[in-house]
């Protein structure tokens, strides 16, 4: 076979592989995707596209080390294309300068893509791509807020640059209002929350942010002083999942400035599913001894506890009335009347 013939059936290969492992990943079969990009760096081994997947996927099950390698070896063979590489290995570095060099790095790559595309110049989804690059700022501010990382003049800058592209983008608006927490802006804070929450609080509770970003938007709320916001937030986690024991404790917190009843029956909640934990958990354990200290004080008689008890029990003796009511289930009873009657089935 000419070189010309071998080395077009190599990069077919290799297309092929990479698009059936793309389609793995959204299918959530993560062993297939790894199978497909493995296969094609034997075939090519310097394939950035196939180490880039596979190392986002090594990185996902905590395989650190070895993404690490593939994100490098990436940015060796191609550090001027592909921002993910830089943004994921920015998450997996331990120094502060390399975590905010890399994602420098990314935001400079996406942006001139974003521009070329803009321009006609390069093939691209324009609206995917300035969502990924406004994430990326909020997602380098974070590296400022949460880890002290970088300055707070750059923090502000990077979000003011995805601000102008989207102004209305929430996780901007919400990692903005943690800045101005941090700089005793309140009033400033809890607008700019309130706007980020007003882009998302209308739609359907699955299209709602992930359960991270909404538990951290209530806790802001909580701390701006704006609690029947958070109960509004955390009602709506609930109705999606009502096991998280952290989330019925904000609820129980936010409840105390407004609805002791809801506050003793949401601490209830939150002790029993504490129970099930399978390892303790000390800060949120301090955390519910600091509220329990906190509805002891708003109810220094116990009386609203008590009929908050009262009228569980109730409760409960009235759902025991109604199983006994309704007597036991004759099986036999209940299997002849299932059963159609033979010279009706015949007629």
């Amino acid at each position: 076979m000419k070189p010309v013939r071998r080395a077009r059936n190599k990069a077919q290969q290799v297309a092929r592989l990479l698009s059936q492992a793309a389609t793995l990943v959204d299918e959530g079969d993560a062993d297939g995707a790894t199978e497909k990009y493995e296969r094609a760096l034997k075939i090519d081994p310097n394939c950035t596209i196939a180490m880039d997947g596979l190392g986002e996927l090594r990185a996902s099950i905590g395989d650190v080390d070895r993404a690490r390698e593939l994100f490098v070896k990436s940015i060796q063979k191609a550090p001027d294309s592909g921002a993910s590489k830089y943004f994921n290995l920015s998450q997996l570095c331990d120094s502060e300068g390399e975590a905010l060099q890399y994602h420098r790095k990314g935001i400079t790559i996406l942006s001139r893509d974003l521009t070329m595309v803009n321009e006609g110049k390069l093939p691209g989804n324009a609206k995917e791509m300035t969502e990924t690059l406004c994430s990326a700022y909020s997602s380098f501010a974070e590296l400022f807020l949460s880890n002290n990382y970088g300055t707070e003049e750059e923090c502000e800058e990077m979000l003011r640059r995805g601000l102008v592209l989207v102004p209305t983008h929430y996780e901007l608006l919400q990692t903005l209002a943690s800045l101005r927490i941090t700089q005793s802006r309140q009033p400033e804070a809890l607008e700019l929350l309130k706007n980020s929450y007003s882009q998302w609080s209308k739609k359907d509770l699955e299209d709602w942010p992930t359960y991270a970003f909404c538990h951290n938007t209530a806790k802001m709320f909580v701390e701006l002083g704006e609690h029947r916001s958070a109960t509004d937030i955390l009602e709506g986690m609930l109705e999606l999942e009502d096991n998280i024991a952290e989330v019925w404790h904000l609820l129980s917190l936010a409840y105390s400035y407004f609805d002791l009843p809801a506050a003793f029956e949401s601490l209830k909640r939150t002790q029993e599913l504490m129970t099930r934990l399978e390892e303790p958990d000390e800060e949120l354990e301090a955390e519910v001894a600091s509220l329990v200290k906190r509805l002891t004080e708003l109810d220094p008689d116990g009386k609203i506890k008590a009929e908050c008890d009262e009228q569980e029990n109730e409760e409960e003796a009235a759902v025991d009335e109604d199983d006994d009511d309704a007597g036991p289930v004759d099986s036999d009873k209940e299997e002849s009347d299932s059963e159609p009657d033979s010279d009706e089935e015949l007629t």
